[in-house]
């Protein structure tokens, strides 16, 4: 009888681990066929997105995709804010963000014109279709409510027609990191598991 009892709260915290651990789409980044100078973000999330952050690298060492911001449109439209300066490379960067968005849900944001190149080393640069992606490049969307969610390119000989980059619930970081749904559950399996453990051993006398 105790057996089935048992069974009976492993099966309902395992309905309630695999219930809370689904995941749900929050956002969809599609980067321009030609490399990741333009691109849109759909935003699924029932937050409002406020900022769009490309992190290039840097990468350690080889040939690293960085903005180049010294011709034409180089700083996109809308205008993007820069970060993390090239060493050795004057007006070339490996972050560019686009912030104070206000993108609701089931709307989009778009940019372009952006001009990609490859820093190899101070000084040295190649140009931006022959730039290797490694796969350590990153995209982050930020919240209205301040939460965060990031997705990496995927490697690829250079930046044309890389895939889109998905986002879901268990991406999300809040600044505080509060455990995830689908960590509480197993955290509570586990204490559980444990209380029962502890009614069942037999106490010892010293």
């Amino acid at each position: 009888m105790e057996g089935r009892k048992f069974r009976r709260i492993l099966a309902i915290a395992a309905f309630l681990f695999s219930s809370s651990a689904t995941a749900v789409p929050i956002a969809t980044y599609d980067p321009d066929m030609f490399l990741p100078q333009g691109g849109t973000v759909l935003n699924s999330h029932a937050q409002t997105l406020v900022g769009l952050i490309i992190d290039l690298g840097p990468d350690a060492g080889g040939d690293t995709p960085i903005w180049d911001t010294n011709n034409g449109q180089a700083l996109g439209n809308p205008v993007g804010v820069f970060s993390n300066p090239v060493p050795g490379v004057a007006g070339s960067f490996f972050t560019v963000s686009f912030l104070g968005l206000s993108v609701a849900t089931g709307q989009a944001f778009s940019y372009s014109g952006l001009d990609l190149d490859g820093f190899v080393s101070p000084g040295v640069v190649n140009a931006g279709d022959s730039t290797p992606f490694s796969g350590s490049e990153t995209v982050t969307l930020r919240f209205a409510d301040g939460t965060s969610a990031s997705g990496n390119f995927a490697a690829a000989a250079n930046g044309i027609n890389l895939p889109d980059i998905l986002f879901d619930s268990d991406s999300l970081v809040a600044a505080g990191r509060v455990p995830e749904p689908g960590s509480m559950a197993m955290l509570g399996l586990g204490l559980l598991g444990l209380g029962l453990f502890r009614r069942r051993a037999p106490l010892t006398q010293a």
